[in-house]
């Protein structure tokens, strides 16, 4: 085995180590789904980073926008709905609004609360 044979090999063996030990570190930290939730798309991060569950019933513009899959427009949509029909009782009821279906809803129904 020539020295630059060897050098690949150390340097193939180190890049396998520190894969095993990023796979080792994700399975010791066990999250649980909130944390697993997209960063870049959070439920809501509060002051200390910590994700929070969005209550739609109180919730501003931005909050709910921040929500996987609800933009700018589909918040204004959730809050022109709850202000015209009144607060959410339950989670399902945000369906109602247009632009919500079952598949959004099953996205976000985790990061969301009515009280």
């Amino acid at each position: 085995m020539t020295k630059y044979e060897k050098y690949i090999l150390i340097f193939l063996v180190l890049i396998a180590l520190i894969g095993m030990g990023f796979l080792f570190y994700q399975k010791a930290t066990n999250r649980s789904p909130l944390e697993i939730f997209n960063m870049n798309e959070p439920g809501i991060k509060s002051q200390t980073g910590q994700l929070s569950i969005v209550n739609i019933n109180t919730a501003r513009e931005d909050e709910l926008a921040a929500l996987k899959g609800i933009g700018p427009k589909l918040a204004a949509r959730i809050i022109e709905y709850r202000k015209a029909n009144g607060y959410f009782s339950i989670k399902e009821d945000l369906k109602k609004v247009k632009g919500i279906g079952q598949h959004k809803f099953e996205e976000i129904k985790e990061f969301i609360k009515t009280e």
